[in-house]
């Protein structure tokens, strides 16, 4: 998995490139947020309601009303093979979508 952060779009986006099949998907600026905070988790990974708790504020909204677009978002993530999903305690596999590369710009 690669991505590039376009920080000079207003607002940012993201673009996500799955480097085994080749495909690509652009983030919309609220899923580039979402990954935003995905990517700088790291290894340990991150969970819809800390996700949720972070993100709230900036649209300033409840945790609980944005936690429905982020469980949407992470879904389609996961079944489209963009993240890995890994039980509470699991260790995440070498393979796993959560390997992220930054092209170009930071996160």
């Amino acid at each position: 998995m690669a991505h590039v952060l376009d920080e000079e779009a207003d607002p940012p986006q993201a673009v996500l490139l799955h480097l085994p099949s080749g495909r690509r998907t652009g983030l919309s600026p609220t899923a580039t947020r979402i990954w935003q905070e995905i990517v700088a988790t790291g290894q340990k990974g991150a969970d819809q309601a800390s996700l949720a708790d972070k993100l709230a504020p900036e649209y300033g909204t409840t945790p609980s009303a944005i936690a429905l677009d982020i469980e949407a978002l992470l879904v389609e993530m996961v079944t489209e093979d963009w993240l890995e999903a890994v039980p509470p305690g699991g260790e995440v596999g070498t393979d796993a979508g959560m390997d992220a590369e930054d092209e170009g710009g930071g996160s």
